[in-house]
């Protein structure tokens, strides 16, 4: 993947998180969690890496986890342990 495409998408992260605070944050962990189905290692890493500043509903957040925790690459699912650890349980 180009430098430019990978910022380009870790910019639009960003914007989401932000979006999140004046939204409603589960329709964009709804769209993070889409993501995790169809989406490459690099910006799986990202959505895991940032998902938890986003207000919105635990389930939500765990079930992103938990695709990361399955996931077949090893940087994802080594990052969704690494993250999940201090994840309020429900």
């Amino acid at each position: 993947m180009h430098l430019v495409k990978m910022l380009l998408i870790i910019i639009e992260h960003k914007i989401l998180i932000e979006l999140s605070k004046a939204f409603n944050g589960n329709e964009i962990l709804k769209i993070f969690s889409q993501m995790m189905d169809k989406e490459v290692a690099h910006i799986k890493i990202a959505i895991l890496a940032r998902v938890k500043k986003i207000a919105g509903d635990k389930k939500i957040i765990n079930a992103i986890f938990q695709k990361g925790r399955i996931d077949s690459h090893f940087g994802v699912r080594r990052i969704a342990e690494e993250y999940n650890e201090d994840l309020v349980e429900i």
